[in-house]
């Protein structure tokens, strides 16, 4: 669907009123917000439409408490009434009632209606929408604010963030963005005081809105049935009274239209003589009212002479919320000959319900390369026609088609109407591309007897993947609609040559003994026992790195001979860059007369 505005301002600014209470009736208008912004010093408009969260705010940057204000099931609205300027009543004021179903109302919920003026829209499908966007946001009116650290730096007001909360049963709960103020903290950081208002994707729905002609059938007498308008009004009121009859036409009014005009028919059925009068001007009416354009989907743009096409047409009306009448659009076919296709190169094409199409099938002739352009509608699409080509892919095969890194596999490509020494260039990629030692991962192949061969060698990288793929193509990028067969392609699966992958590595801390203590005999002065006094977490590891003791015990204890002996040590990461510097003893000298365990220490981060 083509781009266009979505809301048309139509209506008297008053001056008297200030500039702010016009802005906010202009924004009531067009479905938005005004909001001040303090980053910028100045208002900003924040469009209420459908869009996606850009930040996500939970316990880790919301400082402090959420507040959260809403409205009590007894204060819900669940009707609106927009009154507005009808332009099909030459802008007298109408009104439009829209009504929440009982099924979707809250238990006990007792009527309640909230009232619109809208003296800016004269449309009442603008009208509508706007009403029924604003009654549905009344009732996903929950507001919350908060306090966010600097994270909340990019946000701005309009944006859609995601609130998780487990106090109020948030999570990655959708709002958006009102107001943002920063404030400077007296440590100097930033803080950031948002506010934020529910946000709810079912408010934008257009489902269930209709647009209703307002005549005298509908209990209000318009223009047309308005006969002291028809004598004061000298202007030419043709477009607008044709408006009104292509959409009396669209919902099938139309004869009850005239009836209600001039009266009964005759007796046999046929029109009276003003009825016929009046039939023949509406026809003429209908006739000049301009048909909305199309938009066009082609089931194919590019194909070989013989081929069919089917062009999907679809209107594009000025509004899109309701159903514009029948039409029978002309068509225009550029760019090709009269016997390059079964159907004319002029005509008509029906357009039913909004929609409809045209086939057809294309002429084999032999002509070089064509553009055929559709134009219908006030838009255009291309079709590519492309005669036979004088060469195709028959097949393509790999010799073995899986293989073990290390080995080598042969491709084997088969074609038609390639003349011997044809040389055409290939690629090899996929994951496995990495092991091809040769050929070349880009080069070219050349065919003899419409039929070429590479050989593909690959090395054993003693790296275990779990298994990859090469994939080789013949002429890269290459387009042939016309052939039969186009097989430039295929895969070859590559496993790894070892038997098992690695196991895992895993990080892993472990208590560890860090300071000894000695106990010597007061009369001899010797060594009689050892013990751990103080264990820290150090990182450890299956083989490598440092060992430190995990256990010591004397020999000779009370002797002059008594020594350090350690029964067992664990191997210790001293790589680690994480933790607090730990001086731990491995290994241990003559323990001498105390009172302490003399060794050599190294530093180890641990906790």
């Amino acid at each position: 669907m083509a781009d266009r505005s979505k809301f048309e301002i139509n209506g008297k600014i008053d001056t008297s009123q200030s500039v702010l209470s016009n802005i906010e009736q202009l924004a009531n208008a067009s479905g938005c917000f005004i909001t001040w912004d303090p980053n910028q010093g100045r208002y900003s408009v924040i469009v209420n439409e459908p869009s996606t969260p850009v930040a996500i705010f939970e316990d880790n940057n919301i400082l402090g408490p959420i507040s959260v204000g809403g409205t009590g099931v007894s204060d819900l609205y669940n009707s609106v009434q927009v009154e507005f300027p009808h332009k099909d009543l030459r802008d007298a004021t109408d009104y439009i009632t829209l009504t929440i179903p009982s099924a979707d109302r809250n238990p006990q919920e007792v009527d309640n209606q909230l009232t619109i003026s809208l003296p800016h829209v004269n449309n009442p499908v603008q009208a509508q929408l706007i009403g029924n966007q604003e009654l549905k946001q009344a009732r996903v009116d929950t507001i919350i604010t908060f306090r966010a650290d600097f994270t909340a730096n990019e946000v701005k007001a309009g944006d859609l963030i995601n609130v998780t909360n487990s106090q109020y049963g948030y999570a990655n709960k959708i709002f958006r963005v009102i107001q943002i103020e920063e404030e400077d903290t007296d440590e100097g950081g930033l803080v950031f005081n948002i506010t934020a208002l529910e946000y709810d994707a079912n408010v934008y729905s257009t489902a269930g809105l209709e647009y209703d002609l307002r005549t005298k059938i509908t209990g209000i007498q318009s223009k047309i049935t308005n006969e002291v308008l028809e004598a004061e009004d000298d202007i030419d009121a043709g477009a607008s009274i044709g408006r009104l009859l292509v959409a009396n036409a669209a919902a099938g009014l139309f004869n009850s239209l005239l009836q209600g005009l001039f009266g009964n028919r005759t007796a046999d059925g046929n029109l009276t003589e003003e009825e016929a009068t009046a039939a023949e001007e509406a026809s003429a009416l209908l006739s000049g009212a301009k048909k909305p354009p199309l938009t066009h989907s082609a089931s194919v743009t590019e194909i070989c002479e013989g081929g069919s096409v089917t062009i999907t047409l679809t209107d594009d009306c000025e509004t899109c919320f309701f159903t514009v009448p029948d039409y029978d659009y002309e068509y225009e076919i550029t760019g090709i000959q009269e016997a390059d296709i079964d159907i004319p190169l002029t005509g008509t094409v029906s357009i039913t319900g909004g929609t409809g199409s045209i086939t057809f099938n294309t002429t084999v002739d032999g002509d070089a390369y064509e553009t055929l352009t559709f134009t219908c509608g006030e838009n255009s699409t291309d079709v590519v026609i492309q005669s036979p080509q004088a060469y195709s892919y028959e097949s393509i095969s790999a010799s073995p088609s899986s293989i073990t890194e290390g080995d080598t596999t042969t491709i084997t490509i088969t074609s038609s109407g390639i003349a011997d020494g044809t040389t055409k260039p290939y690629t090899i990629s996929g994951t496995a591309s990495g092991k091809v030692t040769s050929p070349a991962l880009t080069g070219i192949v050349t065919f003899n007897s419409n039929q070429a061969t590479l050989t593909v060698v690959t090395n054993n990288d003693s790296v275990y993947t779990g298994g990859q793929s090469l994939d080789i193509e013949i002429e890269p990028g290459f387009s042939n609609p016309c052939a039969v067969n186009d097989e430039r392609t295929i895969s070859v699966s590559v496993a790894d040559d070892e038997s098992a992958p690695p196991a895992d590595v895993s990080c892993d801390y472990q208590s560890v003994p860090i300071v000894w203590c000695g106990t010597w005999d007061g009369t001899t002065g010797y060594l009689k026992s050892v013990s751990a006094q103080a264990s820290a977490n150090l990182p450890i590891v299956s083989s490598g790195g440092t060992a430190v003791p995990s256990a010591i015990s004397v020999t000779n204890a009370n002797t002059a001979s008594a020594a350090i002996s350690i029964d067992s040590t664990v191997n210790v990461d001293t790589s680690v860059a994480a933790g607090m510097n730990i001086d731990v003893i491995t290994s241990f000298s003559a323990p001498g007369s105390g009172p302490y365990l003399p060794g050599t220490t190294t530093t180890v981060k641990g906790y």
